[in-house]
């Protein structure tokens, strides 16, 4: 992991937390937040919003462009299956038809999920993505205009940089790590290891530490040292640097401040990248 992730690496991205369905989103720049109705968040990008009371002359149907993303509790009696799930998803939309094609195998935040597509009312396409988690169930329905050729991908994107945000997440088996106190997660590297207490999150392989924490003094000089690429809103940069530790900071009204000891030439960029994929979230 020598390398940053290409969710880290493409800055055309925008972090969003989901509170509503507990999901953090790597959104494509342009997509903008509206009510998305109990227990779901929805996206749409500006631009279908129009700019005037004339919106039907400023409107591209060719950008057109949203996401909803929701969870749906499954842990009780008489609950729905994920393919009834997938299917009510599917039809959120009165006009929408059936599907066009068969379902593809994804990860959402390293838990398996199903994306299937669909076409929706005045030519509109579109996938449902289902990742069935046990006790819920996480749905992504996106739709674009069938001329955005690059809605598909970075759609696909989105997906799979999700993070899941619940309480009941903390135990299933996902590729991301979140502290609801400090109100961060991060990617987890494959072979490091967590430790959690009330106000930090650490993680560790060997003798290289990362302690990740929460401030409610901003930085005396913001952002006075070298930048780390990341997902905005967050903007971070390294306070402090030697062979062996480092110190990063953000700025805004609760910081997010990194400490991390025992560096060498391995572990460097790794810790990096960790600290490039950290997102905030409400505490």
């Amino acid at each position: 992991m020598s390398e940053q992730p290409d969710a880290i690496l493409n800055y055309d991205t925008v972090a969003f937390t989901a509170a509503e369905s507990g999901v953090s989103l790597l959104l494509p720049v342009g997509l903008v937040p509206i009510d998305g109705g109990p227990g779901a968040d929805s996206y749409i990008h500006i631009d279908a919003l129009g700019t005037s009371d004339g919106a039907d002359d400023d409107y591209d149907p060719e950008r057109y462009r949203t996401i909803t993303v929701r969870r749906w509790h499954t842990g009780l009696p008489h609950a729905p299956s994920a393919d009834l799930v997938s299917l009510m998803t599917l039809h959120d939309a009165p006009l929408s038809d059936d599907w066009t094609g068969t379902p593809q195998t994804t990860s959402v935040d390293g838990a398996p999920a199903l994306t299937r597509p669909f076409r929706d009312h005045d030519g509109i396409i579109g996938t449902v993505t289902t990742c069935d988690l046990g006790d819920t169930i996480v749905t992504f329905r996106a739709t674009w205009h069938p001329h955005d050729l690059s809605a598909p991908g970075e759609f696909a994107r989105t997906v799979t940089t999700a993070r899941l945000l619940t309480i009941d997440d903390l135990v299933i088996d996902k590729a991301s790590a979140y502290h609801p106190l400090v109100g961060v997660s991060i990617e987890v590297p494959l072979g490091w290891h967590l430790g959690v207490d009330d106000d930090t999150l650490t993680i560790q392989q060997d003798t290289t530490i990362v302690a990740i924490t929460r401030t409610t003094a901003p930085r005396e000089h913001p952002l006075d040292g070298d930048p780390i690429k990341i997902a905005p809103p967050l903007t971070m940069a390294i306070e402090r640097s030697d062979e062996s530790s480092l110190i990063a900071s953000s700025n805004g009204l609760e910081p997010v401040h990194i400490t991390a000891s025992g560096l060498d030439e391995r572990t460097r960029p790794i810790v990096i990248s960790l600290i490039g994929s950290i997102r905030t979230h409400p505490r």
